[in-house]
């Protein structure tokens, strides 16, 4: 999700994730894995990271119980959200933790 919401500058608002394999025929013969994004129109894409696209990052993160909200994977998972923010997205990322419920 932090690659959706900093690299792809999409709110992920209502969207569906999934993990999909592609199969690519080079020399190695080997499979593309990946993931998937499906949005029926609700996601918006990210022009500023201001109060109101935080609230809806942060929505994207709790509206189903797909992301981890204790122990270790919360950890984890907290620790690369804000790998994926950067520096230039640091403190948004932080601001997004702080309200996340997990």
């Amino acid at each position: 999700m932090g690659n959706i919401h900093f690299i792809g500058k999409n709110d992920g608002y209502d969207i569906e994730v999934y993990l999909g394999r592609k199969n690519v025929c080079n020399n190695n013969d080997t499979h593309q894995l990946g993931f998937y994004i499906a949005d029926f129109d609700l996601s918006e894409s990210i022009e500023k990271y201001d109060i109101e696209t935080v609230k809806r990052l942060v929505w994207s993160l709790d509206a189903v119980p797909y992301f981890p909200s204790e122990g270790k994977l919360l950890d984890l998972f907290k620790d690369g959200y804000l790998k994926a923010a950067g520096s230039k997205y640091k403190h948004v990322a932080e601001l997004v933790m702080e309200r996340y419920p997990g």
